[in-house]
């Protein structure tokens, strides 16, 4: 007989054997057996139930599992925005992101006036299934030609292919109240395919000077692989003062 005929009757000669113990009266000692097979959780992926050691080990890895699903998320993200200028010189603004959880930590440079950083702490609140939100309130300090605190929000609402995002803040200058200013980026987006954003923008901000209180523009967005996002902005496009924005961002 070939060995693998002989390993199938072997194991028919098992569950024969398996068969009529489980189907014939049990002992005292067996009872007490299947009792504590009774009280073991079944894994879900065995069938027959596992013993009660797999089972315990196979738990253990599900409460494992739901450990990790339960950690915080941490994303880290980082952006360039770089201005080109028709009436004032070009520059760069980076901005860096990093969220654990609901926790939110941002520095910027060049975003609430020229040679002047920020550094920001906030705390997330997000929520919604067909509507979902996300609002941050956050504070920061403010250094460099200019120096403050800005106490400010960044929020978010999207609904189906359409989206609404703002930040905006209020900088108060150590020295001079007179120089206290709101800052605001406001976007009206839409999907019309998955990669592609376009979106409706007003701005008021130190950093570009073009006569103008409230500025408005256009932006165009295309989303990469892994995280990366093209930006393209034109403010005032019937001015002559218009100017555009070209910008990257990653996500990790």
């Amino acid at each position: 007989m070939s060995p693998r005929y002989a390993a199938l009757a072997a194991l028919l000669a098992l569950f024969a054997h398996i068969g009529p113990a489980h189907s014939a009266p049990a002992d005292d000692e067996d009872d007490e057996d299947e009792e504590e097979i009774a009280d073991t959780p079944a894994s879900p992926s065995l069938t027959p139930p596992a013993p009660a050691g797999a089972s315990a080990v196979v738990t253990k890895r599900e409460d494992h599992a739901a450990a990790e699903d339960d950690k915080p998320e941490t994303t880290l993200g980082v952006s360039f925005s770089y201005y080109a200028m028709r009436t004032e010189a070009d520059f760069l603004t980076p901005v860096i992101t990093l969220d654990h959880g609901p926790l939110h930590l941002e520095t910027r440079y060049n975003y609430e006036a020229i040679d002047t950083g920020s550094f920001f702490v906030g705390y997330t609140f997000s929520g919604g299934d067909t509507v979902s939100f996300s609002i941050t309130p956050i504070l920061g300090a403010v250094y460099g030609d200019n120096a403050g605190v800005a106490p400010g929000l960044e929020a978010s609402v999207s609904w189906k292919d359409f989206d609404f995002y703002t930040e905006s803040e209020y900088y108060i200058d150590h020295h001079d109240h007179h120089r206290n200013y709101l800052t605001s980026w406001n976007e009206i987006g839409w999907r019309p395919i998955p990669p592609l954003r376009v979106a409706l923008v007003t701005q008021r901000t130190r950093t570009v000077d073009e006569g103008r209180d409230v500025q408005r523009g256009a932006l165009l967005q295309w989303t990469l692989k892994r995280g990366a996002t093209l930006g393209l902005n034109f403010f005032n496009p019937t001015s002559d003062r218009r100017y555009t924005i070209g910008s990257i961002a990653f996500q990790y």
